[in-house]
């Protein structure tokens, strides 16, 4: 039930569109390596100089000649690399810090480690949907990088 897009007033006239995958869709991804002509056709019909996105599970700032695309990356499941058929996750939380204060916009991405076996082992007790998938994808990339 949640909305598709949200549209947040960032003071001074200035706006931000929130959305989980691009303005039009929720799979649709915005990759660091999406060319410019793809991205100008994904944000035609939105409006902001802002774009909040998601879905990717990257942490990403980017400019076009209107608008700021920032990916603040994920809490519970950030890639550290993505290519099809290979997905490492990071160990750590990654998130963003807007500010815009005396008209200036201010994104300061950040990120923090934490201990990732006590979460796997609340989130696995905790009764939460497909938890088992989710702590078994931590489990392939923990084997994986040793």
């Amino acid at each position: 039930a949640l909305p598709a897009t949200v549209e947040l007033d960032l003071g001074d006239g200035l706006s931000a569109l929130c959305v989980h995958g691009s303005p039009s869709s929720n799979e649709e991804g915005i990759y660091s390596v999406t060319p410019d002509e793809t991205v100008e056709q994904i944000l035609a019909d939105a409006d902001a100089p802002v774009l909040f996105c998601g879905h990717t599970h990257l942490q990403m700032l980017r400019r076009l000649e209107h608008v700021l695309i920032v990916n603040p990356g994920a809490i519970g499941l950030p890639f550290s690399e993505w290519a099809p058929h290979t997905i490492a996750i990071a160990p750590w939380a990654e998130y963003g810090i807007l500010t815009h204060d005396d008209g200036r916009l201010h994104v300061d991405l950040r990120r923090t480690t934490y201990d990732v076996a006590a979460m796997l082992r609340m989130s696995r007790a905790s009764g939460m949907p497909h938890a088992e998938w989710w702590a078994d994808c931590w489990q392939l990339n923990l084997l994986r990088s040793g």
